[in-house]
């Protein structure tokens, strides 16, 4: 498509760190961090499932080196 073509060429976006991706997902739904704890079937008090989720997500930014 033609404009397609114009914003690729005129204005690249840069790719999104996926905590960026799921941060703008959560907020574009509502949605806060008690949320998606309960998706994940987490608690608050789960600190050691909660710390081992941020971990996975900061080393799949740097393998993807975002």
């Amino acid at each position: 498509m033609l404009v397609e073509k114009y914003e690729t060429e005129n204005h690249p976006l840069e790719p999104a760190k996926p905590l960026q991706v799921l941060q703008h997902l959560m907020e574009e739904r509502g949605m806060d961090e008690a949320d998606l704890l309960n998706i994940l079937g987490l608690k608050e008090g789960d600190q050691e499932a909660i710390l081992f989720f941020k971990v996975i997500v900061i080393s799949m930014q740097n393998k993807l080196k975002f």
